[in-house]
């Protein structure tokens, strides 16, 4: 019974560490729209909830041609994000 309460006090005393396929910051993620459109993930940070769960904290980013687009700041949760942006730029960008 005592163990069962400390665990909520141990997970907010000592929370857990981030999964070890969190993005790295800085990384660059991609994802090919439709009609050519290019949806980019620029990773700023990645964490770990009190339930263990990874979250992906980024910067969204929408290329079309010449054009490109700053959708400012999301977090999605880290299965999520890497079904939506299921590619990584090993160099820059195209384009």
């Amino acid at each position: 019974m005592m163990t069962m309460l400390l665990t909520p006090l141990r997970r907010l005393l000592f929370p857990a560490p981030a999964p070890p396929d969190v993005p790295r910051p800085g990384a660059l993620y991609y994802d090919q729209g439709a009609r050519g459109a290019l949806e980019l993930a620029r990773v700023l940070s990645g964490t770990t909830d009190r339930l263990g769960v990874g979250h992906v904290r980024f910067e969204l980013i929408y290329r079309y041609q010449q054009k490109t687009l700053s959708a400012g700041e999301r977090t999605l949760a880290l299965d999520a994000f890497r079904r939506r942006f299921p590619r990584e730029f090993e160099s820059d960008p195209p384009g």
